[in-house]
């Protein structure tokens, strides 16, 4: 059986058909679909890369304050004591005779170099003036002294005059022992 020319251009034709589908299914769709997974694992990547700058920042930034902290204490001296303190300060705004109490925070134990201390003062009849002063003496005072918490309460007097009842939370960093 002889092939026409007809039949051979038909047969070429599928030949090269057939040689263009396994091209592609066996080289042009693989790269294809690896190209696509690599774009995809680039694209992770670059997700990571930017959360671990963002965590090495961070972290930097917690190593400074821990640095800054640990300045802070050796200024301070490490014979500090927050009682003597709060008292010392009360005594030069002069309001020491309106400490009511001072009494200790506990906080729960913590594992490193450093440990939470901490102090609840109540203030009785005392003025604005007199809080803004007691106030501005521990929070920039540069001893790592932190105001935790702050209720203010104004209380009226028969005369129809008023004061302030104050209860600070103010808590600070030691060395642990």
């Amino acid at each position: 059986m002889r092939i026409g020319k007809r039949e051979m251009i038909i047969l070429a034709l599928a030949g090269v058909a057939v040689a263009g589908l396994i091209y592609y299914f066996l080289i042009v769709s693989p790269a294809l679909e690896r190209e696509r997974d690599l774009k995809r694992y680039i694209a992770s990547k670059t997700r990571d890369l930017a959360e671990l700058k963002r965590l090495e920042s961070q972290w930097k930034g917690m190593k400074k304050a821990f640095q800054e902290a640990e300045a802070a204490l050796e200024k301070r001296g490490g014979k500090f004591s927050l009682l003597s303190y709060l008292e010392g300060i009360s005594r030069q705004v002069g309001i020491a005779d309106k400490l009511q109490y001072v009494k200790p925070i506990q906080y729960a134990e913590e594992s490193g170099s450093l440990k939470q201390v901490g102090m609840e003062v109540k203030l009785e009849d005392i003025d604005l003036s007199q809080l803004v002063a007691y106030l501005y003496r521990i929070e920039y005072a540069g001893k790592l002294l932190d105001i935790e918490k702050i209720k203010v309460q104004r209380v009226e007097r028969r005369d129809g005059s008023s004061s302030l009842r104050v209860i600070l939370r103010i808590r600070t960093y030691v060395r642990s022992a």
